[in-house]
């Protein structure tokens, strides 16, 4: 269970009428806003990381904003978070609120050394728990973990804070995930060098944890760079392409 989580976590770990494919250039200001919520990112939005454990680089990543979609008769955001990495692929489709970006169904096909798994969280916000089920060709296996609060997920809360745009030093966030509860930090604001370039950025930690995102300092507030612990070592996601999506107006 933790392992599923874990995995969850970190691999891990988003303009106008038109697209932009590349990169944004480092200080690029662009003030946008989305048809449905005025979100600072658009539909079909993809951000793309290498991914490196340890300095050497295992595989890809890419995060994408595909949009407000249904799902039981009730809009919500789709994002599909895809990791391909050495001997482990694993795409999420994450569905959110519409407003807290708070995860309501989690759909998950994971290839692990070959192992193939399918993977559902469905999150109950009301009653504060998750219900994980693992659907096998010989019968399903299930899950359900119960917390105090409303549970999180910290993928998904990157959105969150691009749209409310609440970044500021010393800020603090709690944040309760399906094991155990954290503290989000912007410690600082620094420099982080990216294949597109060198960004200002705010950092944001976890506490307890080593779990790091930096959020370039634009009203895009891209996460240019996500870390953590990850089995072997620390894993590194640090963003190689972007591609803006589609924007209702300026």
């Amino acid at each position: 269970m933790r392992r599923v989580f874990k995995l969850a976590f970190f691999i891990l770990l988003a303009t106008l009428f038109f697209n932009i494919v590349g990169c944004v250039e480092a200080g690029q200001d662009i003030s946008i806003s989305n048809r449905e919520s005025e979100l600072p990112f658009g539909e079909n939005e993809v951000i793309k990381y290498k991914v490196k454990l340890r300095g050497i680089t295992v595989g890809k990543a890419s995060l994408t904003y595909k949009g407000v979609t249904e799902l039981d008769g009730k809009k919500v955001h789709l994002i599909i978070f895809y990791t391909d990495t050495v001997n482990f692929k694993d795409e999420e489709k994450m569905y959110a609120g519409l407003d807290d970006f708070l995860p309501i169904r989690i759909e998950r096909n994971v290839n692990n050394w070959g192992k193939k798994e399918h993977i559902i969280e469905e999150y109950d916000q009301q009653n504060h728990s998750v219900k994980i089920t693992w659907v096998g060709k010989k019968g399903n296996k299930t899950k359900v973990i119960q917390q105090d609060d409303k549970i999180q997920n910290v993928i998904l809360s990157t959105f969150l804070h691009r749209k409310l745009g609440d970044l500021e030093i010393d800020k603090v966030f709690p944040v309760t995930l399906p094991l155990r509860k954290v503290e989000m930090r912007v410690t600082r604001k620094e420099k982080i060098r990216t294949y597109c370039g060198v960004y200002d950025t705010y950092r944001l930690e976890s506490f307890p944890g080593r779990h790091k995102i930096w959020f370039e300092s634009s009203s895009l507030a891209i996460p240019v760079r996500i870390s953590g612990p990850f089995l072997l070592g620390s894993v590194n996601m640090i963003m190689i392409d972007y591609e803006g999506g589609e924007h209702a107006s300026k």
